[in-house]
């Protein structure tokens, strides 16, 4: 079987398949072809041209970088965003017209572009110079520049990407206001691991230059912007210490006017970390009664999902017996509830904070949740039809509590379970895990005893080990058990005893 193929485009391959055929008749034979190539076909013809002018774009030309610079070094307020973005375009052409594959963050759009100037040579020094002109002419970001795009791109900051191209970053203007808008913007973005460093660093120089200015477009902002957005800003200067930002956040979570899923995501974001003033207000808004509002207004939605909140903070154990006495209103319960199997989490999952509460607290919660769902659907897993609902995830929910119990591994949590399976018999998993506990927890608390205690218990049935208060109780109920024997049996002391009175 004869196979057409064409000539090796490898120079050095085609070097020796030429002397090969010089060499071989029958080789030049059967690449005769090879002399006289079939004309190109007009689709083909066509591809290659198109190839050939994008490879001509994507090619690398100093003459209109050069010519990129002028524009900007030239440009007003209005013109010197799309220049710049010229500059950026123009740096990432290769020197070879192969298609730039930038897979990286666009903050180091310019940083890491593939034909930046090298330090110190005339190009890297006009570089450096645009980048100050479009920092000292670019106008302020304002709140509606920034609002409609929530998370802040290139099109709409690219001076964001000149930031880190000057060094002495006092020469440029010392407005407020253009600072905070550069702030802002940053704080809309959670960084990416190979842009952290410097976009935590351009974070607070920006910060910082911004001063009090940050607090008034931070509160415009956050009026404005998605749920998810109000959350990355919340989140990221809730890991800096960007004490203004804090500030502005904490005054515009007071105005209760806010609306109550931005409110509890701001916060939140905050709280887990270690805003202590965030705690504080997710935990006054449970003060409320909640059954004094309809289920669905601001009011009783702010309620529930503030205590939602708090499941997943430390503060959890204190703030706890306020938020079970609310559930007992079948309204406030069952809305607690929904929020709860609305937390992103795999299947049968808790928040940390909730392994924090005391035993006897996860046992009463654990009664609310079983007989809200029922004893049959937490024993035998019903067949799904694939889609998970609500129901669903809180019979998990329910399923896996009592491992939470199980888990402390302590003597309360052991009485705890017993207890628990002898009011729920049907549920055979709460006596196999109070089992189990109790053995832990014997184990864990156990104290060695020395040979010789052991052989004085074993031969005086009198003496008893007393190592903690609980043997002690033991000691005295048992006392008081052959007591009430002695004084009940026939002819025992109780007779005397009313003899004598």
């Amino acid at each position: 079987m004869a196979v057409a193929f064409p000539p090796p485009e490898d120079p050095t391959v085609l070097e020796r398949a030429l002397a090969a055929r010089d060499t071989h008749p029958t080789l030049r034979a059967v690449t005769a072809f090879w002399d006289s190539p079939p004309e190109e076909a007009p689709w083909e013809r066509e591809h290659r041209e198109l190839q050939e002018a994008e490879r001509r774009a994507n090619t690398f030309d100093e003459t209109a970088l050069r010519a990129a610079f002028d524009a900007v070094l030239t440009s007003g307020p209005d013109q010197v965003r799309s220049a710049w973005a010229r500059v950026v375009s123009e740096l990432h052409h290769t020197p070879d017209g192969s298609p730039t594959k930038w897979e990286g963050a666009w903050l180091a759009a310019v940083t890491e572009a593939p034909s930046r100037p090298p330090a110190g040579t005339q190009l890297d020094s006009l570089l450096s110079q645009a980048a100050l002109h479009v920092l000292q002419t670019v106008p302020p970001l304002s709140a509606e520049k920034l609002v409609p795009w929530g998370a802040i791109e290139f099109h709409s900051a690219p001076e964001l990407t000149a930031l880190p191209l000057v060094d002495a970053a006092s020469t440029v203007p010392p407005e407020p206001g253009r600072w905070a808008g550069w702030a802002v913007a940053l704080a809309t973005v959670y960084p990416r691991d190979d842009v952290h460093e410097i976009h935590l660093r351009l974070l607070l120089l920006c910060a910082e230059r911004a001063g009090a200015a940050i607090s008034e477009l931070l509160t415009a902002v956050l009026d404005g912007v998605h749920d998810d957005i109000a959350q990355t800003i919340a989140r990221t200067c809730g890991a800096l210490p960007l004490d203004s930002a804090r500030r502005a956040l904490h005054a515009w979570a007071k105005h209760t006017d806010r609306r109550p899923e931005q409110w509890r995501g701001v916060l939140s974001e905050l709280a887990a970390r270690g805003d202590g003033e965030a705690s504080a207000q997710l935990a006054a808004a449970l003060i409320g009664n909640p059954s004094d509002h309809a289920s669905n207004s601001p009011e009783h939605v702010r309620w529930t999902l503030a205590a939602v909140a708090l499941l997943h903070l430390t503060v959890l154990p204190a703030v706890w017996p306020l938020i079970r006495s609310r559930l007992d209103d079948p309204d406030t319960f069952n809305a607690f509830l929904h929020q709860l199997t609305r937390m992103p989490a795999p299947p049968g999952s808790w928040p940390t904070a909730v392994a924090a509460l005391p035993e006897r607290d996860l046992a009463d919660f654990y009664r609310l949740l079983v007989n809200h769902v029922g004893i049959d659907a937490i024993v035998n897993r019903p067949l799904q039809s694939g889609f998970v609902g609500d129901d669903d995830r809180l019979r998990d929910m329910a399923r896996t509590l009592p491992n939470i119990l199980a888990h402390k591994e302590t003597l309360d949590a052991a009485a705890e379970l017993r207890t628990l399976s002898e009011e729920y018999p049907g549920i055979w998993q709460l006596r196999v895990q109070a089992r189990a506990t109790t053995r832990t927890a014997a184990a864990r608390y156990a104290e060695p005893v020395e040979p010789e205690q052991l052989i004085r218990l074993a031969d005086t049935t009198q003496l008893r080990w007393i190592a903690d208060e609980r043997h002690l109780l033991d000691i005295v109920l048992e006392s008081l058990d052959r007591f009430a024997k002695a004084l009940h049996r026939p002819n025992g002391l109780i007779v005397s005893l009313w003899n004598r009175a």
